[in-house]
């Protein structure tokens, strides 16, 4: 691989070329390295000569598979502090310490798929300008309570398939342009109920299968004025907040939360409301949520596509597509 050459500030493609390490002839000046899918199990000192770069993809590797290395396969990236993207999704990593907090340009990171079972205080230290976080898919089973205070800049955030039992802490006054959390499939029992007052722009939150069977819904939920979609289904829900819900409200999942004995009647006011399933309730044969049941249904059955075609789904109170 000693003939590797690219233009200076050009993207040097080396995926799935089986190698085990960085070569040292890829020009210092290359912007963009995408050495995914090879055999890497540490970035190595070749990575740290390449000061320019602002993106690197190295996914599909095996860093951090071997034990004497593991501590310092990503350290090579302190020395990157250009860097804006990061993709390391499935490898080996198992612990995210305060080692790159100071790489301050970061803009998206991506370590989901990993072994990860804890991300320290510090790890995203200087990371103000985040914008993209995915942890998705590791052994998370803690997160430290400072780690999300520098992210103010952040919109969307990917926390699914682990194991943690609360929600991370927010501490900053405000992540105004957070859209996206996704954070199903933890093992999160119950939330502060105003734990969404500081993501004012919320649009698609994800909060269903938690396996300790969560059991409330925060009425700060509600205060989220551009909520687009709620998916909380499968958990233990003993009610839903009263509301008023956001008229932007399209996608709506509360299926199989057996203790919830009402559906808020606000919710029948919600006129974009496209996709609801309320299947699985405590109140399935209740007659006043039967008729909330067909207000929504007319609701959903008038949505149409660009082309006008009939669009909406709804499964009712039967668990049934009505």
């Amino acid at each position: 691989m000693d003939d590797v050459k690219e233009s200076a500030n050009k993207p040097v493609d080396m995926s799935s070329q089986g190698v085990l390490e960085v070569p040292n002839s890829i020009d210092v000046n290359t912007d963009h390295l995408d050495i995914s899918g090879n055999k890497l199990k540490v970035l190595g000192e070749n990575l740290a000569r390449l000061t320019n770069l602002t993106g690197l993809e190295a996914y599909t590797n095996e860093l951090g598979s071997d034990f004497k290395t593991k501590a310092t396969a990503l350290t090579p990236m302190v020395q990157l502090t250009k860097l804006k993207a990061v993709n390391l999704y499935n490898n080996k990593l198992a612990k995210l310490t305060s080692e790159l907090g100071g790489l301050a340009d970061m803009e998206e990171f991506n370590i989901s798929g990993n072994k990860l079972m804890q991300v320290q205080d510090g790890a995203f230290a200087q990371w103000s300008k985040l914008k993209v976080l995915n942890l998705y898919s590791n052994n998370l089973v803690m997160i430290g309570s400072e780690v999300f205070t520098p992210l103010v800049s952040i919109e969307e955030v990917r926390l699914y398939e682990n194991k943690l039992e609360k929600m991370p802490d927010l501490k900053a006054d405000s992540y105004p342009s957070l859209t996206i959390f996704e954070i199903h499939k933890n093992n999160i029992k119950e939330i502060a109920d105003d734990y969404f007052t500081k993501t004012p722009a919320l649009e698609r939150l994800n909060l269903y299968g938690q396996a300790a069977k969560l059991t409330n819904l925060p009425s700060s939920i509600t205060s989220c004025a551009s909520l687009k979609g709620l998916q909380a289904q499968e958990n233990g829900l003993e009610k839903i907040p009263a509301g008023p819900w956001p008229e932007t409200l399209e996608t709506l999942f509360l299926q199989d939360n057996p203790l919830v004995k009402e559906v808020p009647a606000s919710l029948a006011k919600c006129p974009k409301l496209l996709r609801v399933n309320i299947g699985g309730l405590q109140c399935k044969d209740d007659a006043e949520m039967k008729k909330l049941e067909a207000a929504m249904q007319k609701i959903v059955m008038s949505q149409t596509d660009d082309s006008g075609r009939p669009n909406g789904i709804i499964w009712g109170l039967s668990g049934q597509k009505l």
